[in-house]
């Protein structure tokens, strides 16, 4: 996560962070489809680490959220979306622990790595409609 976070938030210009969210929403999932291979733990450890740069998509997401409300109500908004994340997690690790006791851990894995990429897959059009709008090109002529 770290990694993924300095990257995205040190080396890549603010105005191309918006059309990195859903490639990195992608490689959050991606990775994990190989876990229905039973890795070795040295190549399991590999694929979540590579996976957890995915994470770096919220930093786009928070600017957005950001950009999209008022200063008055801030606060309110990243408390609720840090609640709702939350809850997300600890659903997610319901449906983890159900599926990996039913499945097995590798299984649950890559079978969580297929919902995550529908999730994914059906959030699309709304983040895309969300987006900011394109500043128009300004070309010049000599």
């Amino acid at each position: 996560m770290l990694v993924g976070d300095v990257v995205v938030g040190r080396f890549v210009a603010p105005r191309h962070r918006d059309r990195m969210i859903t490639p990195l929403q992608l490689l959050l999932a991606l990775p994990y489809l190989g876990f229905w291979a039973a890795p070795s733990p040295a190549v399991a450890v590999v694929l979540a680490f590579v996976a957890s740069a995915g994470f770096a998509a919220a930093l786009p997401l928070q600017e957005r959220l950001a950009g999209n409300i008022g200063p008055e109500v801030r606060g309110q908004a990243f408390g609720l979306y840090s609640t709702g994340l939350m809850v997300g997690q600890a659903v997610g690790a319901v449906i983890g622990g159900t599926l990996a006791t039913a499945l097995g851990t590798t299984s649950a894995m890559g079978t969580l790595a297929v919902m995550s990429l529908g999730v994914t897959a059906t959030l699309m059009y709304g983040l895309r409609r969300s987006a900011p709008a394109q500043a128009p090109r300004v070309e010049s002529h000599p």
